[in-house]
């Protein structure tokens, strides 16, 4: 009995933990749903699903395309701002990548747990991203990096693009993040 009550205590601890750290999101106030924001949280979902495909399969250009032309990209302490400043940090990226991406089996990128806000033609984005690679057809996936996204983005002549992208590690949340 003395085991069980333990057992609860921990299990309501927990829960109060949890509860505790999504107060902040719990704390502001949910934009109104309407179908307008439902069909754009769809696009939104197809452009990331679209973005993250062409990451690691397709020309740099090619994934470029999906930030605005005054797009901020952070990747950790690195801030580059315009299209043309993300482009050459991606293929400086690409360059020192090394090989194991390209002759690698497979290799993908997971997201999960999106938190979409649309308000107008504005949104931010809050998911956690998986890179996982198969060496051959037989080995098993395993997991390169996970971490998380922050992302604002802007509609832009009709499409969704990226306007600042943050991407960091762990549990870091940016100073300035507002969902």
């Amino acid at each position: 009995m003395k085991r069980l009550k333990r057992s609860l205590g921990a299990v309501g601890l927990a829960c109060a933990m949890v509860c505790g750290a999504s107060s902040a999101l719990a704390q502001q106030p949910a934009p109104e749903i309407t179908a307008q924001t439902l069909i754009d949280r769809a696009k939104i979902e197809d452009m990331l699903t679209r973005y993250m495909t062409e990451l690691g399969h397709s020309t740099v250009e090619a994934y470029v395309a999906f930030y605005a032309d005054d797009a901020e990209l952070i990747m950790g302490g690195k801030s580059v701002k315009g299209r043309a400043a993300i482009l050459d940090s991606y293929n400086s990226l690409r360059a020192n990548a090394g090989p194991m991406r390209a002759q690698a089996y497979a290799f993908n990128t997971l997201l999960s747990n999106p938190l979409i806000t649309v308000r107008g033609d504005t949104a931010t984005v809050q998911l956690t991203y998986t890179e996982v690679i198969t060496d051959t057809q037989q080995s098993p996936p395993r997991v390169l990096v996970q971490g998380r996204e922050y992302d604002e983005l802007a509609r832009v002549n009709g499409q969704w693009l990226f306007k600042k992208r943050r991407v960091v590690g762990g549990r870091t949340v940016p100073a300035d993040w507002r969902p």
